[in-house]
């Protein structure tokens, strides 16, 4: 139980596969954790929603529950955060409530859009504001995909948030939008860091300008929690909340990515690689540029649907595992320890919900046979993700020099096989994050600051900082993975053509 005397920081993070509420003391130090699975809804073919008051109630139970779970009292709770996922659509009408479902950023529905703004120079003419291209995962293609075919809810939205916008304005009543988040959307001018006008005029959405909230830095107190809230979470009235943060700046300023010497990776439900600078990458060859959590700096990043998550269906269909069964983690990673590199050839294609180079690509075994058994399957998981991470990384590297390390998040770091795997795929030396909720200290840490606990986010990330694990890459079987990686690359080029015909596309 923690000390009656003490202050926490109370962070909601809510990731692909599951809502966590996380307790976090001054030192940077994980006090309790209470968590529930994050329900996502795939009624058709390329859809990916969430229930929206559903999402709420189960936000209000994690925090309820951390409380019970640690014994600290509400008036010990200096300041609570919010992060999300980024992109995707989270209305809510003029009386601030939900009246459809979330689109996720996980959502491929709205693809056409991007292309055809691609094909019509709609994108290339943008691109000077923007530096980056809109794809299915950003609101200005799904909000253009709405007002075309559900034009009866487009009326209807009086704000459109980002996830953590929407749970902030659920806790406060106040609409404001997170200037990181929000700079990935495609609806913001990089140049100035604002709302332009011209871009939603091309995506043909004009009358969006009003349904964007006022932004704010992440280091901003935005509200404080409001009685309706109160009663459905258990924190006091007046309780003070950050701006919260998109989950990718949280997970980063945790591994404590505050300069451009370092690339980090995270490898979750999504997958995500990137570095920090003081410009935009403006030659095209980056898919996403936005505003970082220290103001000047802007994200580098490279994402894609495909990452670790892909583990978690495999284990449902392959293992017809309980999602509280955490022992099945151990028995995998013996699996996959079982072999060494060579002893298989399967291609494992992560693309479950789409790539990053095509929305409609999907994932699957390549060269099964009848002597293939579920090691077999799970080691080609485990190296197909890596694959795809190092696809994204080597596209970072065209813009700047090869780092020291990388530094890696996310639920692939609580495997060490894994983490051995990135580092020899790789061929560079892999700090993994300590097992601790990355997006969750991230939140605290901003928070922390906006609170005034802390002058600046430097200085509380030096204060709240998490231990690393340096896992060096292996001479003898790097060549291995180098040619192993060449045949995934080669099959997974080939398929993304193959798709749309498929498809019927």
């Amino acid at each position: 139980m923690a000390s009656n005397c003490e202050n926490f920081l109370l962070s909601v993070d809510n990731g692909g596969t599951y809502i966590k509420a996380t307790l976090i003391d001054l030192h940077g130090n994980q006090v309790g954790i209470a968590k529930h699975f994050n329900k996502m809804l795939h009624d058709c073919d390329g859809y990916a929603e969430y229930d929206l008051e559903d999402l709420w109630q189960t936000n209000c139970r994690c925090i309820r529950e951390v409380l019970l779970q640690t014994g600290v009292s509400p008036e010990q709770i200096a300041c609570v955060g919010f992060a999300g996922q980024g992109k995707g659509v989270y209305p809510v009408d003029e009386n601030g409530r939900p009246f459809m479902r979330a689109i996720s950023s996980s959502d491929t529905r709205s693809y056409k859009y991007g292309q055809i703004w691609l094909q019509n120079g709609v994108s290339q003419s943008l691109y000077p504001k923007l530096y980056q291209n809109a794809t299915a995962s950003q609101p200005a293609c799904i909000l253009a995909w709405l007002k075309d075919h559900q034009p009866e809810n487009y009326r209807r939205i009086r704000w459109v948030f980002s996830m953590k916008d929407y749970l902030l304005f659920r806790m406060t009543g106040n609409a404001t939008a997170g200037k990181g988040s929000q700079s990935g959307t495609c609806l913001v001018n990089l140049n100035t860091g604002e709302y332009d006008e011209e871009l939603l005029s091309a995506y043909g959405i004009p009358e969006i300008r009003e349904k964007l909230a006022p932004m704010v830095w992440d280091t901003e107190i935005c509200g404080e929690v409001r009685p309706e809230a109160s009663e459905l979470c258990g924190l006091n009235v007046g309780t003070p909340v950050s701006a919260g943060m998109f989950d990718v700046d949280a997970s980063a300023i945790a591994m404590g990515v505050i300069d451009s010497s370092s690339i980090f990776t995270i490898a979750g439900t999504n997958g995500v690689s990137g570095y920090i600078d003081s410009k935009p990458v403006t030659n095209g060859s980056i898919a996403l540029n936005s505003l970082y959590s220290l103001p000047g700096t802007y994200l580098i990043e490279e994402g894609s649907p495909a990452s670790a998550g892909a583990l978690e269906w495999v284990l449902d269909v392959l293992f017809d595992r309980k999602r509280e069964d955490s022992a099945i983690y151990d028995q995998i990673n013996s699996m996959v320890e079982s072999l060494s590199p060579a002893q298989t050839n399967l291609v494992f294609l992560p693309y479950l919900t789409g790539s990053s180079e095509s929305p409609i690509s999907r994932g699957g075994w390549i060269g099964l046979r009848p002597e293939h058994t579920r090691a077999h399957m799970l080691r080609a998981v485990y190296e197909g993700v890596a694959f795809v991470h190092a696809i994204r990384i080597g596209r970072l590297l065209q813009n700047r020099e090869k780092p020291q390390c990388v530094r890696m998040a996310g639920g692939a770091t609580n495997s060490k096989p894994w983490v051995q795997m990135f580092a020899d795929v790789l061929n560079l030396p892999v700090e993994a994050c300590a097992r601790e909720e990355m997006g969750a200290k991230g939140v605290a840490i901003c928070s922390s600051v906006a609170a005034g606990l802390y002058p600046d986010i430097r200085t509380a990330v030096d204060a709240m900082k998490s231990p690393r694990r340096l896992v060096l890459p292996r001479p003898e079987v790097v060549p291995e993975y180098a040619e192993k990686f060449q045949i995934f690359q080669s099959v997974a080029d080939k398929m993304h053509a193959i798709w749309p015909e498929f498809l019927h596309e």
